[in-house]
């Protein structure tokens, strides 16, 4: 085996530990949160009958809900070990489950267990997908600032920190996020930081030194701004 082949082969049993580690940690603090010694042996108690019988007792409108995701789970491909399954075939169950994970967090609320966040924003990925930190950046900040700038009504002439000062200053933004005054100011110094240090860091240097757990991090952070920015009121500045 040549060398560029060894290094290849390593890379790739280092990310299939680092998912199979991942599903590990899913599993065991799924079966924590819901205190079960055993899926197997807790999935073989269910009883088809008594569950069809407690489904019929919902609310109309919830019991369609239920029954949709139902269907939709009956027609998946079965869940067996994955690498038993084609590349299409697992393309299609991610699909598959993904929607039904969706439509379940709609009836049931989002899960405690899991340690990927699920609810991340939808544009937010699409522009961030498969890349680099440097790119990752430079994406999800504008992004930011394009849903602020339409929130408060203003152009492109607000951007970085003067866009943040306009919107989220406590003395005189648009927006106030927090109860207190230490909270206000804490938000505003939040997004200022976010600003000044994480999006402006990167933009300046095309050899930035980051890995994808640090550009994962960003959408992370970025997708909570998104998120807080939603809550925010409006002031009577």
């Amino acid at each position: 085996m040549e060398q560029t082949d060894v290094k290849s082969f390593l890379e790739f049993l280092r990310d299939f530990f680092l998912s199979y580690s991942n599903l590990l940690k899913e599993i065991t603090s799924l079966q924590k949160e819901h205190n079960i010694p055993d899926i197997q042996s807790y999935l073989s108690t269910i009883n088809a009958t008594d569950l069809q019988k407690s489904l019929s007792l919902l609310p109309p409108e919830q019991f369609q809900k239920v029954y949709k995701v139902m269907v939709e789970i009956d027609s998946m491909t079965p869940l067996k070990n994955p690498l038993e399954l084609s590349h299409n075939e697992r393309l299609d169950l991610i699909n598959k489950l993904n929607m039904t994970i969706r439509e379940l967090e709609q009836i049931v609320g989002v899960s405690k267990t899991t340690q990927i966040p699920t609810d991340l924003d939808r544009q937010l990925m699409e522009r961030c997908k498969d890349k680099d930190y440097h790119d990752i950046v430079s994406n999800a900040f504008p992004l930011l600032e394009d849903r602020i700038r339409k929130r408060v009504g203003v152009d492109t002439s607000y951007y970085g920190t003067k866009l943040i000062d306009y919107t989220f200053n406590p003395k005189s933004g648009k927006l106030s996020l927090g109860d207190t005054d230490a909270e206000k100011e804490g938000a505003y110094l939040l997004f200022k930081g976010a600003m000044q240090f994480l999006r402006n860091s990167p933009l300046h240097t095309l050899a930035v030194a980051q890995d994808r757990n640090a550009g994962l991090k960003i959408i992370y952070m970025t997708d909570l701004l998104l998120k807080l920015l939603d809550k925010a009121r409006d002031t009577t500045n």
